[in-house]
């Protein structure tokens, strides 16, 4: 059974939405060809390298991996047709749709027994209409809290680890694959044992680090938007609500959960500076807020009243801590309590 047989087989079975199974009945070649298209083989060396926290697919003759911060690029040697039945079998074997009309797939799943957040792009999206495909490693192993600060310093850690116990609320921003993450699981592991910790996300990332820890990962049923859990969080009783990332409609039933007074909590915003972070949540919640005759100096009064303190990330690293004064006429107010360039204020009397 050569290649092309073995391509129209698994072309058949998608198209029934089903995957082949693998047994054997088939035959050698098949078989291989099943491992590379469908088990991804000719990926499982990177998948087993922990130091490669993202793999990207971007043709059937272009890839590239992210180690150490940089993307370094390798060759694929994929037919065409093969790698657009390899980006639908990933979408099928997750019985997910994936076409014009649904463009973007997103899913959890394991490789050489380690964690993969993967995400699809559809070849309609792309002028050179090919589709693309993301696998970015979910890490299971959580750093010291310490490791995100220059080793020459102490006090960083211990100041907040006092943030953390005075409850003050904490927005952490930063680029893609900046350690914010990786952050709010180190965080979370300095919160007292005794108090009850509701995690949200829409990807299982932040793996249990807490004796009281409850996980909601939403979805795109009914009644399980992040949204829809900011609103119930509060009839859950946490001491803490952890909100993996603000992105979208979520913001304005979160911000309302910290205006009640709600102390203690951490989320992530992809922004390259601080001040830019809460500008970010304001301009969010202007635009899914559904408040219309509230103006946006309003918004950023309510943002910098219930965020005390912005960690900015870079390179697994944070660069940068500010404690949120205040806003003015769409200013914002700050003062900057550490930087990594070693230009940092006494942390202790900046509470």
């Amino acid at each position: 059974m050569n290649n092309l047989s073995a391509r129209q087989l698994l072309q058949d079975c998608l198209n029934k939405g089903q995957l082949p199974s693998l047994n054997l009945e088939h035959s050698q070649e098949q078989r291989y060809y099943f491992q590379q298209i469908l088990e991804l083989s000719f990926l499982h060396p990177l998948f087993a390298d922990p130091c490669i926290s993202e793999i990207l697919l971007l043709g059937p003759q272009q890839a590239c991996f992210a180690k150490a911060g940089k993307l370094h690029p390798f060759a694929l040697q994929l037919a065409q047709e093969d790698y657009f039945l390899l980006i639908e079998a990933l979408a099928v074997a997750q019985k997910e749709q994936f076409h014009y009309r649904h463009p973007f797939v997103s899913f959890q799943t394991q490789y050489q027994g380690e964690i993969f957040r993967v995400s699809l792009s559809h070849q309609c999206l792309s002028p050179r209409h090919l589709p693309t495909a993301t696998f970015r490693r979910v890490k299971r192993t959580t750093h010291l809290l310490e490791s995100f600060f220059p080793l020459e310093f102490e006090a960083p850690k211990k100041f907040c680890q006092k943030l953390l116990l005075s409850k003050k609320n904490i927005l952490i921003s930063g680029a893609t694959a900046s350690g914010k993450t990786s952050l709010l699981r180190s965080l979370l592991r300095e919160v007292p044992s005794s108090e009850h910790v509701l995690v949200l996300e829409d990807c299982y990332e932040i793996l249990p680090e807490h004796p009281l820890q409850t996980n909601l990962i939403s979805s795109d049923e009914d009644k399980k938007s992040l949204a829809d859990y900011c609103r119930y969080a509060l009839r859950m009783r946490p001491d803490r609500i952890i909100l993996g990332e603000i992105r979208g409609a979520e913001v304005a039933p979160f911000m309302m959960a910290l205006n009640t007074g709600h102390g203690g909590t951490l989320a992530s915003i992809h922004a390259n500076h601080a001040q830019d972070a809460l500008k970010r949540v304001a301009t969010l919640f202007c635009i899914y807020g559904q408040t219309p005759n509230i103006s946006y100096e309003r918004v950023l009064e309510l943002v910098c009243n219930n965020i005390q303190y912005v960690f900015q990330m870079k390179n697994c690293k944070i660069i940068e801590i500010a404690k949120v004064l205040g806003q003015e006429n769409g200013h914002i107010y700050s003062e900057r309590v550490f930087k990594s360039e070693f230009e940092h204020k006494s942390l202790e009397s900046s509470q």
